[in-house]
């Protein structure tokens, strides 16, 4: 990572925009992952009662990455 923004902030300065611009501003890091899902047999024999913290059912289909 650290080497991206070295190779953006040379460009920069090559073409005199380190003033102007900075590496952040054309660099973007994500970090990928894929989401857990929800066992529906466990979550149906729960109680209503044990709502303490929400429970987000995900379809692995719908959580495909491209």
């Amino acid at each position: 990572m650290q080497m991206m923004y070295e190779i953006i902030y040379r460009a920069l300065r090559e073409a005199g925009l380190e003033d102007t611009y900075e590496p952040q501003d054309y660099l973007n890091f994500f970090c990928l992952h894929i989401c857990e899902t929800v066992d529906v047999d466990n979550t149906q024999n729960e109680s209503p009662d044990s709502t303490s913290t929400p429970t987000v059912s995900v379809n692995r289909l719908n959580a495909t990455i491209f």
